[in-house]
């Protein structure tokens, strides 16, 4: 996230920590709220955090050039992913056997990472191509 940013939206790389701080206390938020959600419908939890994680994710990348929203949208795009973990966490441990949860929130830990990971590299390998495609080095 700290490139978006400094390269594309443009703030200082002291701010970028700002907000990176922001986005931190938004997943913190999200975190709480995506629990009492999940504690009231879980299926209803996931989704509320579905949907708010895709709009978040459109507003960050829609966002880009308007700075002032550009720069709130950390913090709501943190609220909205760390709000879907305590839901799905939940369904995890609903349908996994007495004897296998800990095994399965492990598995649904290090997917969800995995996801993380591949889409990071993936994301990489489609800005290589774009500045390629343009002449960048």
């Amino acid at each position: 996230m700290a490139p978006l940013l400094t390269d594309t939206i443009g703030v200082s790389a002291p701010a970028a920590t700002v907000l990176l701080l922001l986005f931190g206390v938004g997943g913190t938020v999200g975190n709480l709220v995506g629990g009492r959600l999940a504690d009231r419908s879980v299926t209803g939890a996931v989704r509320i955090d579905i949907l708010a994680l895709t709009g978040s994710l459109l507003l960050l990348g829609a966002s880009v050039d308007v700075t002032p929203v550009a720069v709130g949208s950390p913090f709501l795009f943190g609220a909205a992913y760390y709000a879907v973990i305590p839901a799905v966490n939940t369904r995890t441990l609903t349908v996994a056997p007495q004897r296998a949860r800990t095994l399965a929130l492990t598995v649904q830990s290090s997917a969800f990472n995995s996801g993380i990971a591949v889409g990071g590299w993936l994301g990489g390998q489609v800005i290589a191509m774009g500045r390629r495609c343009v002449g960048y080095p």
